[in-house]
């Protein structure tokens, strides 16, 4: 047995306490100390000094249980650049909503850019379909007198503008699903169950209700409350140009994941994770990481439906959405 010491948070060691080979694949596993996550939240993420950059499966030591599983260079090139091409437009737009909510930071060129200061815009965007409705759409139906739609279900304005796009992004979506399956299929099975229940708000078939596209920004520690308890995150990530950093990382276990494009990682949400600081070497350098997820409250929320109510529904909120135009 070969321990490693990762780094030290808040005086406790973190480790690796044992490393294998399955095949190709590196098979870790570690122990994490059980602290808060405000505690974790005290750790300098540069700190993570064990980054992955091979195809592996980290398991946790003292529950069992599987933390993250990495796969290099599994989507084929052609899906990805369709991908890309349907949602750069979208994936481009800033909003200061999407870094309210997660804390997030956008990620400056260089320290002159911003001053030093954090910018409350960041390229955070949602396609699929959302829980809850904006502010505008809200105000919306006050000033037509119509009632909030129930459940507060609704696809997003990407899905109605460019239906075209939106189903351009399908065999993208449906090969990370495919994977999925195949290399966490307990988890798939539990959120599989629960895509089959609102089949109607769920994007291409797969067990995913919405998919997040976040550019040249990083996220500070958090866990992904909003996803469903019993499936796993799934990453991947675009490049355009060249760039150091942007690992995704997990703080209580000293370990970063080095995603690329075409690589996949299935990974515990509900664990702190980040991701560190992006360095730009060329002024074209681009990092889109592709988060795709089931939503806790679409599932909540559209369970007891039936299929023609569903469909229903999202007949009634695509005419309101079509005619507010917001």
């Amino acid at each position: 047995m070969r321990f490693f010491k990762v780094f030290s948070l808040c005086k406790l060691v973190v480790m690796i306490v044992e490393r294998k080979k399955n095949g190709s694949t590196v098979v870790l596993y570690v122990r994490s100390h059980n602290i808060s996550l405000e505690m974790a939240k005290t750790t300098d993420s540069k700190e993570i000094i064990d980054i992955l950059r091979e195809d592996t499966d980290v398991f946790d030591v003292t529950t069992g249980g599987l933390l993250l599983r990495f796969r290099k260079k599994v989507i084929p090139t052609a899906q990805t650049e369709s991908f890309y091409e349907a949602v750069k437009s979208l994936a481009r737009l800033k909003t200061a909503n999407r870094a309210r909510f997660q804390g997030n930071q956008a990620e400056p060129r260089s320290k002159a850019e911003d001053k030093g200061k954090s910018n409350k815009y960041i390229m955070s965007n949602i396609f699929g379909f959302m829980d809850g409705w904006s502010a505008s759409q809200k105000q919306y139906f006050q000033r037509q007198h119509t009632p909030i739609p129930r459940p507060e279900i609704r696809p997003s304005m990407f899905n109605l503008r460019f239906p075209n796009r939106y189903k351009q992004t399908w065999p993208f979506l449906r090969t990370i699903d495919a994977e999925y399956k195949k290399l966490v299929p307990d988890r798939y099975r539990a959120q599989r169950r629960k895509a089959n229940q609102i089949r109607d708000f769920t994007v291409a078939g797969t067990a995913f209700t919405t998919v997040t596209l976040n550019l040249n920004h990083y996220s500070r520690l958090h866990t992904d409350s909003g996803d469903d308890e019993e499936g796993f995150g799934n990453l991947t990530v675009i490049e355009r140009g060249e760039y150091r950093g942007g690992e995704t990382c997990f703080p209580r276990y000293g370990l970063g994941v080095d995603v690329r494009t075409g690589d996949l990682l299935f990974m515990n949400v509900h664990e702190p994770h980040s991701n560190l600081p992006i360095e730009y070497k060329t002024p074209d350098a681009q990092r889109l990481s592709v988060v795709c997820y089931l939503r806790k409250q679409i599932w909540l929320q559209g369970r007891t439906m039936t299929h023609k109510q569903r469909q229903i529904h999202n007949k009634t909120v695509r005419r309101l959405l079509h005619d507010n135009k917001k």
